[in-house]
């Protein structure tokens, strides 16, 4: 099985990630988390100040904080960020 996945993947696969790792091999593992970090907050700031807030919630049952996609957009990305700072190496 694994050498499946391996065989069928890989191709398509290293097409996407090796040119990310050539940008990301000159700054070392040690900064590699202020990129993944970076990335969700870009995502984050994306979310809640650039696009609009009618198309984020478009189809909220009713209005109210609770109901505002946006913020639970935040929510569910602060998790992924503490990991990321906290554990990865």
């Amino acid at each position: 099985m694994r050498e499946w996945i391996s065989s069928t993947f890989s191709g398509p696969l290293s097409a996407i990630f090796h040119p990310i790792d050539r940008v990301l091999a000159p700054f070392g593992p040690a900064t590699y988390k202020f990129f993944a970090v970076g990335l969700f907050a870009v995502t984050i700031c994306w979310v809640m100040f650039i696009l609009k807030k009618e198309y984020v919630n478009l189809d909220r049952p009713k209005e109210g904080i609770l109901y505002d996609l946006r913020l639970w957009t935040l929510i569910s990305m602060l998790p992924h960020m503490f990991i990321y700072w906290v554990w990865a190496s």
